[in-house]
């Protein structure tokens, strides 16, 4: 978001037009309202009803509040049970890797 725009219509527009959304979980991630709030129900809504694709990039220890989560419905880039944060950097890279292929494959097709 640009200095100067209205952040709240930006981000509405952004959750609106979604095909893919990457969600960077991590401890702040469920401590934010405004995620838990306003970002999150519309992001489950489109997937049910768009078919938006939801990836959760899992990058601190958090699995029991993310299997407690709406989102332990959809299969992460990687488990929450090896956050990025724990990995070796070959497995990051790897792991990264895999992002940029699932949202290749979608928004390629």
């Amino acid at each position: 978001i640009k200095p100067g725009m209205k952040w709240r219509e930006e981000i509405q527009n952004a959750l609106d037009t979604a095909e893919v959304a990457i969600l960077l979980i991590s401890s702040n991630f469920f401590a934010s309202d405004f995620i838990d709030e306003v970002e999150l129900p519309q992001l489950l809504k489109a997937a049910e009803t768009k078919g938006t694709l939801i990836l959760s990039l899992i990058l601190d220890p958090c699995d029991v509040i993310f299997s407690l989560s709406e989102l332990a419905q959809f299969q992460g880039v990687n488990s929450p049970n090896k956050p990025l944060s724990s990995m070796t950097e070959n497995d990051r890279k790897a792991t990264f890797n895999s992002l940029v292929k699932q949202i290749s494959d979608r928004t390629i097709l």
